[in-house]
């Protein structure tokens, strides 16, 4: 992409990323082709917001970030709980199995309230790193790991951003160009 392209890309799409990781990624979108872009499916984090808000309860933000292990665990308790209610007002005695099903309803619900209220907090966090992993899994980026900060040291040249624009290959975690 060239500097236009980059720059209208990253100001159009600004709100998906992280604000420390868009000059980051005006580097290493030098080298990538815009079609290449028009392929990348990302998740806008104020729907992921309101998704977790309304339907957490049922892991469905979980499954729209493609984390289906958390997702069926948030379905699970929220089924237990419901399935545990549904016992308890059918039983409708005081029973020792029915005071086992209630503490059990309990532990669900708070379960259940704990791992909500988490990811209502953490969504947009999630979806803007989640963002950020899908673009440099599309233009193929082999580490997962992006560089924060500038590298100052004096031996390398610098682009107008400050970063430098040579990356070595290491098994240390930086990327490779």
């Amino acid at each position: 992409m060239n500097k236009n392209e980059r720059s209208l890309f990253l100001q159009i799409n600004r709100n998906l990323f992280r604000q420390e990781d868009i000059p980051v990624l005006n580097v290493i979108l030098e080298d990538v082709d815009v079609s290449v872009m028009s392929r990348v499916n990302f998740i806008k984090p104020t729907t992921l917001l309101l998704v977790s808000i309304f339907l957490g309860k049922f892991g469905a933000d979980r499954f729209m970030l493609g984390d289906r292990k958390y997702g069926m665990v948030k379905l699970s308790l929220i089924l237990l709980y419901y399935l545990l209610l549904s016992a308890i007002i059918a039983a409708d005695d005081n029973s020792a199995l029915s005071i086992f099903f209630s503490m059990t309803m309990v532990l669900s619900a708070i379960g259940t309230f704990l791992f909500w209220i988490y990811d209502v907090f953490t969504s947009l966090r999630r979806t803007k790193t989640r963002n950020l992993n899908t673009l440099t899994q599309a233009i193929g980026y082999t580490d997962a790991a992006l560089p924060t900060e500038p590298d100052k040291s004096p031996e390398r040249s610098y682009g107008t951003n400050g970063y430098n624009n040579n990356y070595n290959t290491s098994s240390e975690g930086s990327y490779q160009r």
